[in-house]
């Protein structure tokens, strides 16, 4: 798996900021599994769900049925055919595929599932304060974010895993039966310009251009994009703390299932 995430800030500004997996999205891969398999759910397994946090799950952790490790995607610490359960969420564009899905097979009981999900590159916003026009100024944020990404960013991205997301790992194909892709899970929540500011620095391409290019050139990126959101929003906010500047925010999630 990449080692992007490994460092403590990273790991830290993303597990501030990045969203938990709505209900819908869990719902729908239990009742896919339990549409034939009957038996005990007795493991599960999240592959990728650590990104440099280990310590602080570990420490945090009150259940007595959940535990943390520290392994490669595909050497899962499970007896063959003993998991009814693989998931991985916005992780898998990340992982060695064919060893991974090779190691699924391996572990799989008969009729277990694995199920592979994310979301868009960056949330649709729409302004939660009262301004005028807001569609037309929400539009232009959403635009700014976009150059941002894929302009001044698009040159640190690792962009063969980057495209797995962009297409909605239609490109993830796992070589088990019952295929199947869904694409109508949305996740609404509210943030702050701080927290989009935030989600920017949290990603992989700018933790990698702040890395080549330099920290101070990445603080400014930021400043620059701050600056712009003010100026679309006019006057009348110049002087409203980025804490009091918030958005509705739409992530669109897509999700791959397949069972052994």
């Amino acid at each position: 798996m990449a080692t992007l995430f490994q460092g403590k800030d990273h790991a830290l500004i993303y597990s501030q900021i990045r969203q938990p997996t709505p209900a819908s999205v869990i719902n729908r891969v239990l009742e896919f599994l339990t549409e034939k398999y009957s038996g005990k759910l007795a493991l599960a397994v999240d592959v990728g769900c650590g990104s440099a946090q280990i310590e602080a799950a570990t420490s945090k952790n009150e259940r007595t049925n959940v535990n943390f490790e520290v392994h490669n995607s595909h050497e899962i610490p499970a007896k063959d055919e003993s998991v009814q359960l693989i998931t991985a969420s916005a992780a898998a564009h990340w992982f060695d595929l064919p060893k991974f899905f090779d190691e699924g097979h391996r572990v799989l009981c008969q009729d277990g599932v694995m199920a592979l999900y994310s979301y868009n590159m960056f949330p649709r916003l729409t302004f939660v304060n009262g301004t005028d026009d807001f569609d037309k100024k929400s539009s232009q944020v959403n635009d700014i974010v976009d150059k941002l990404y894929y302009e001044t960013l698009w040159e640190h991205w690792d962009r063969e895993k980057v495209k797995l997301v962009m297409d909605l790992y239609k490109d993830v194909t796992i070589p088990m039966r019952d295929l199947t892709r869904e694409y109508d899970f949305l996740n609404h929540y509210t943030m702050t310009l701080q927290d989009v500011s935030a989600r920017i620095q949290s990603s992989s391409g700018f933790q990698s251009y702040c890395t080549l290019i330099g920290k101070d050139r990445g603080d400014a990126v930021i400043q620059t994009f701050e600056n712009d959101v003010y100026r679309i929003l006019g006057e009348a906010f110049k002087d409203v703390p980025q804490e009091e500047i918030r958005f509705n925010a739409e992530d669109n999630l897509f999700l791959v299932m397949a069972r052994k």
